[in-house]
């Protein structure tokens, strides 16, 4: 077993079965079914290179694990707007349907391509077929109820209401059963999932002791030994700057009733992970490591005492509240820190990342012309990351000002005809949406930089 293990790691994908296994309410998964993916993709890695129908797994698989990551965003994003309005509550019910109906349909292929690549394995490198019929019918099943059971308790979430959204009083307000609808789901779910377990556990460990698969996988992996492993130098750089990338698209201050609901601890995590993959490559990561570190909790102090001072007071408060404008400096002063580490921050990574790419990208034989090619190729990845950087900065400096500017306020009246009915707001409420341009920028300047760094990967380790 022990060449087999290095080629599919079936260990994985059993503790991936187990982690799907886990029911849903609504968005919300104890354990997510993000990390089960994104075993099922490293389990597939080898293999992939040698059975074709892996790789369509892989790829199947990848797209999932991104669909399941971005749940986690859109549980806060629920969380943020769940309330008791009607209008609240059913979106709450959208999102879960739409992310059921997403989920299924990238479930289906996936499995169906894992299953496929089982199939050919069996028939391709042994002469007697496992006599455990490959449980296709009962993965489909079970997908299909843990979907229908995580979103369909929401729907009662959208109570019958009259025409001003009120619940009548003569109807029954099926909302309030909702703790109860959920729990049947879960239960109902894990019914399916134990049946589910029982049938995978038993093919998966029949595949695992089939010695002959063994023996033939390990000798068409050693016939693409040197091909494989620029295969894999090739999505060792791809998964680095993927990660660096959503690192990126996370620091997108989205801005719901004056609070980023995406707090940029978030997408340190993901940029950390990236320098960390960078490690192999360079040193200069031991830098920029604990900056992020930093950062991140910097964010999350940041946070913390915003939190604080919304459960105390409004911003309306700020003028004419001396308590207000104390803790309201707090928040100021806390976020002003936390944008100076970031910029620290990024500059630091792409220090490191141009460092990595220099020696990820370009030519790689004695190829004419290739020593000033990789010379001047180099230097402009540098020059992007560090353009990059200077974006990124300036996003987070422009979502430090608009903190700030929340503090300046003007004396409203709610109706112009009456002389009371004063209200205090912020100034400066419009401008939310400059430091979103500015990671808009970002986002897209990073992206060309990441996709042309792809290029090279692949021109220095598959080309």
């Amino acid at each position: 077993m022990k060449h087999n293990k290095s080629i599919i790691s079936y260990g994985l994908i059993l503790f991936s079965l187990f982690i799907l296994a886990n029911p849903n309410i609504s968005l919300f998964d104890f354990l997510p079914d993000a990390i089960a993916y994104l075993l099922i993709y490293i389990a597939l890695g080898s293999v992939s290179n040698v059975i074709p129908h892996f790789d369509d797994a892989r790829e199947s698989v990848l797209k999932l694990f991104w669909v399941s990551l971005s749940k986690v965003p859109a549980f806060f994003v629920m969380l943020a707007i769940s309330s008791m309005h009607q209008s609240e509550r059913s979106a709450i019910a959208v999102f879960s349907l739409v992310y059921a109906i997403i989920e299924l349909i990238y479930i289906f292929p996936a499995f169906s391509s894992l299953f496929n690549g089982f199939f050919y394995l069996e028939a391709r490198f042994t002469e007697n077929v496992s006599s455990i019929k490959i449980p296709t019918k009962i993965t489909y099943a079970f997908f299909s109820v843990k979907m229908l059971t995580c979103c369909v308790p929401e729907m009662s979430l959208i109570s019958v209401s009259d025409r001003l959204g009120v619940v009548s009083n003569m109807k029954i307000n099926i909302a309030n059963y909702y703790p109860w609808f959920s729990v049947l789901g879960a239960l109902i779910t894990l019914i399916f999932s134990i049946i589910w377990l029982v049938k995978m556990i038993k093919y998966i460990k029949s595949l695992a002791a089939n010695i002959q698969i063994e023996r033939e996988l390990s000798q068409a992996y050693s016939s693409k030994r040197d091909q494989i492993q620029g295969l894999f130098n090739h999505r060792y750089v791809s998964i680095t700057l993927s990660l660096l990338f959503v690192g990126v698209i996370l620091s997108t201050d989205l801005i719901f009733d004056n609070v980023n609901i995406l707090p940029d601890f978030f997408s340190t995590v993901f940029i950390i992970f990236a320098l960390l993959l960078m490690h192999k490559h360079t040193n200069r990561v031991k830098v920029a490591i604990p900056i992020g570190i930093a950062y991140a909790f910097s964010s999350v102090l940041s946070s913390y005492f915003l939190t604080l001072f919304q459960n105390e007071y409004t911003y309306s408060d700020i003028e004419r509240v001396e308590a207000a404008k104390k803790a309201y400096a707090i928040v100021s002063t806390c976020n002003l820190i936390e944008s100076i580490i970031s910029v620290f921050f990024f500059f630091a990574s792409a220090y490191a990342l141009a460092d990595f790419l220099s020696k990820t990208t370009g030519y790689a034989g004695d190829k004419e012309n290739a020593l000033s090619y990789n010379t001047e190729l180099h230097k402009a990845l540098a020059r992007r990351s560090f353009i990059s950087a200077t974006i990124g900065s300036v996003s987070t400096l422009l979502s430090a000002l608009y903190v700030y500017l929340l503090s300046y306020t003007e004396k409203v009246k709610i109706r112009p005809e009456y002389e009371y009915g004063e209200v205090y707001m912020a100034s400066y409420g419009w401008f939310w949406i400059v430091p979103v341009i500015a990671s808009i920028v970002w986002i897209v300047y990073t992206y060309n930089m990441v996709s042309l760094a792809k290029e090279e990967s692949e021109r220095k380790n598959i080309i």
